[in-house]
């Protein structure tokens, strides 16, 4: 029954992130359509939005330790989309894409020690 209703939950969790990711992605187009904010447009910056978003929903809902670093991993996803393609720094896609690498295994390295220290405390309880 515990499986079922975490399962669900992680589920629900993942709609909010892509609900959440939307509704900012889309006020963004719509105030540049009305011109209230000015900005060239381009695909990197809508995925370093995305990604954005999804971090800071990842951030703000955790329940457990490991999330907020998979929140965290997702915000350097965004800042790694955003500064290569826009060129800043001299860093570009070609250059930078080892950075993908280490934020991806980071991520799944706190991970297993998080979910790991959580499986040990439980078990000498």
């Amino acid at each position: 029954m515990q499986t079922e209703q975490t399962n669900k939950c992680s589920h629900q969790k993942g709609h909010i992130e892509a609900g959440a990711t939307l509704i900012v992605i889309g006020l963004i187009f719509l105030l540049h359509q009305l011109q209230v904010i000015q900005f060239e447009l381009h695909w990197y910056i809508i995925a370093a939005i995305g990604f954005s978003v999804m971090g800071l929903v990842e951030i703000a809902q955790f329940h457990k330790p490991h999330k907020i670093f998979e929140g965290i991993s997702k915000l350097a996803l965004a800042a790694w989309f955003y500064v290569s393609f826009s060129g800043m720094w001299g860093f570009s896609p070609a250059t930078s894409w080892p950075l993908v690498l280490i934020i991806s295994g980071v991520a799944m390295v706190a991970r297993y020690f998080f979910t790991r220290s959580k499986s040990i405390d439980t078990t000498e309880k």
